[in-house]
């Protein structure tokens, strides 16, 4: 019978924070087994997964983690709790690779502003 992977072993594994197994069970694009209320993986099960097969294009795993720190940060998630969730050890790695280098986010909070600062003139 093949290992069984734990939902916080599967975290370790992949560096992830502690929710993500559950999250992509949730949304049902991790394969899983439930016995009775515990999760379970199957180690090839992952394997497969991590290799592309249940998405159309692979991402890197450094891909999905700079588009969770950025989409996190879109939706007003503080720096520290992205800090925490992404597992970095020093909060400037957050800031300068996550939060500083959208600059798309950051045109568009200094139009929002600029809006804000004109029209409260009339």
């Amino acid at each position: 019978m093949e290992e069984l992977i734990s939902p916080k072993e599967l975290s370790r594994i992949l560096k992830v924070s502690k929710p993500w197994p559950y999250i992509m069970v949730k949304r049902g694009l991790l394969p899983h087994y439930k016995m009775g209320k515990v999760f379970r993986f199957r180690r090839t099960d992952i394997e497969t997964f991590l290799n592309g097969s249940r998405v159309e294009r692979k991402y890197s795993w450094k891909e999905l983690r700079h588009t969770t720190g950025s989409q996190m940060h879109r939706k007003g998630v503080s720096a520290l709790v992205i800090k925490d969730q992404l597992r970095h050890s020093n909060i400037k790695t957050t800031v300068d690779f996550y939060i500083g280098a959208d600059l798309g986010y950051q045109r568009e909070q200094i139009e929002k502003l600029t809006l804000k600062w004109e029209n409260s003139g009339k």
